[in-house]
């Protein structure tokens, strides 16, 4: 019997920012309540975590939650502006619970904590 060996790195793509606090917004499961597709969405305004402006394109990990299932690597998709509100949504390597492993890092590019 042959066995299938399986090379999987602990290290997931860099973030650009890491929230280490509660975020406040809108959080959407995505359209099959799975984690697929999911948004954070927060009130109007330019977003900045820790000291960093977040732009399009940015990966940031939400790590401190209150609602455990919020927390995960997300890019901006939308960036906040007078009047316009900042999206989040989940990375394509991190969408759902059964990407999630334990033992998995992330580093983290930009920001003082």
């Amino acid at each position: 019997m042959a066995f299938q060996q399986y090379n999987i790195s602990p290290w997931l793509t860099p973030v650009r920012v890491a929230a280490t606090s509660a975020q406040s917004g809108t959080y959407v499961n995505g359209s099959l309540n799975n984690g697929v597709g999911a948004t954070f969405t927060y009130a109007t305004g330019a977003l900045t975590i820790d000291s960093v402006a977040v732009v399009a394109g940015d990966r940031v990990l939400l790590s401190a939650q209150t609602a455990a299932n919020q927390n995960g690597v997300y890019v901006c998709t939308t960036t906040g502006a007078t009047g316009v509100s900042a999206v989040l949504t989940r990375s394509a390597d991190q969408q759902c619970i059964e990407q999630l492993l334990t033992g998995q890092y992330v580093t983290v590019a930009a920001g003082s904590v």
